[in-house]
């Protein structure tokens, strides 16, 4: 028996929000609402699993992923952790 998969949260007046916010990590705006937990791995849009990323800056956040990508910029290490995220032993990222 097939189970159907979860119908992903989608707040567009969040991802809006994020829009107008500064980048992370240079402070320019625009800024893609970049989700910490990307929407393939079922990431909803909530305001714990978005965070303000230039193109340039969401763009290299996906090619190196996240957890190199946080570890190169103090700034999002730190914004992870205010919105409740963790590395665990396997250096995986976790929500609280």
């Amino acid at each position: 028996m097939r189970v159907p998969r979860q119908k992903r949260l989608l707040d567009r007046d969040l991802l809006d929000t994020y829009h107008h916010m500064a980048c992370l990590v240079c402070g320019s705006k625009p800024s893609d609402p970049a989700h910490i937990q990307s929407r393939g791995a079922g990431g909803d849009d909530t305001d714990q699993n978005v965070m303000p990323l230039c193109r340039r800056h969401h763009t290299e956040q996906g090619q190196i992923g996240i957890t190199t990508f946080a570890n190169k910029y103090l700034s999002v290490k730190l914004y992870l952790e205010s919105k409740g995220w963790y590395w665990d032993e396997k250096n995986k990222l976790r929500k609280m």
